[in-house]
């Protein structure tokens, strides 16, 4: 199993301080920016954070948001492309926030993203917000995944002579995992407790399948259930040792 070894020594080292102090007074008022909830780390672009607001509904401490790193077993924590933060909607906290290296974290004017604690974006994350994204607990979004509650563009109904609404929101719930490669495209929902197998894309209401569900596919639908991911990180370090040191298959957990 990879796990970075270091890693406040390591951000400390790939700390924007001046982009940093930028970002926090621009999103909070000042009493606020001076605790610096955000940390941007290595290079980030954040030349299209003009208008929008953070509002943090947790306690606020330093790095409760990082941008532009996060430990990643196949992009490792320096890659040459530059994160994106571009902040012009509103822009919701519940708890601690990483955006992986290499990523554009984009809310429009209008738009807002209501985010809860404990998630994670792997690099080279696409995400892009018009209208309303949610997410709630305990979520971990792999590498290349991209969410768009838009469609970017209109098409129009050549038999009817209409065009319908390009954006609609997407509800995340808790305890998701979310593979490598997936689109999560506008008006997807997924329950709580679920797992989207990687190279999937979402765009519909899931959440009537339930819980403990594994979706896969294009679109993605159903393909199992009962497994939910084993998040903490002790809870896998134990596992590994058990592995390791067995030539079991299956243990109990």
């Amino acid at each position: 199993m990879y796990y970075v070894k270091h890693i406040r020594l390591r951000q400390l080292m790939r700390l924007n301080v001046l982009k940093t102090l930028i970002i926090n007074l621009r999103l909070l008022p000042f009493s606020k920016a001076i605790k610096f909830p955000i940390l941007l780390l290595g290079r980030v672009d954040i030349s299209d954070s003009r208008y929008g607001k953070l509002e943090i509904n947790c306690p606020v401490r330093r790095g409760l948001m990082k941008v532009g790193f996060y430990p990643s077993r196949v992009f490792g924590n320096n890659t040459p492309e530059v994160s994106r933060l571009a902040i012009n909607g509103t822009l919701v906290l519940n708890g601690n926030l990483s955006v992986g290296n290499g990523s554009v974290f984009e809310i429009e004017i209008g738009g807002i993203a209501q985010i809860g604690n404990d998630v994670h974006f792997q690099s080279k994350t696409r995400l892009y917000v018009e209208d309303k994204l949610i997410i709630g607990d305990t979520v971990r979004f792999a590498w290349d995944t991209q969410l768009f509650d838009t469609d970017f563009h209109y098409a129009l109904n050549v038999e009817k002579n209409t065009v319908r609404r390009k954006t609609k929101p997407i509800d995340i719930g808790s305890n998701v995992w979310v593979g490598n490669r997936c689109s999560i495209m506008k008006g997807a929902v997924l329950p709580d407790n679920c797992i989207v197998a990687s190279n999937s894309v979402v765009n519909k209401d899931l959440s009537t399948e339930g819980q403990y569900s594994t979706f896969a596919g294009i679109p993605a639908k159903k393909v199992g259930g009962g497994y939910v991911r084993v998040f903490p990180i002790k809870d896998e370090l134990r596992l590994d040792s058990i592995f390791e040191l067995t030539k079991e298959k299956e243990v109990s957990f």
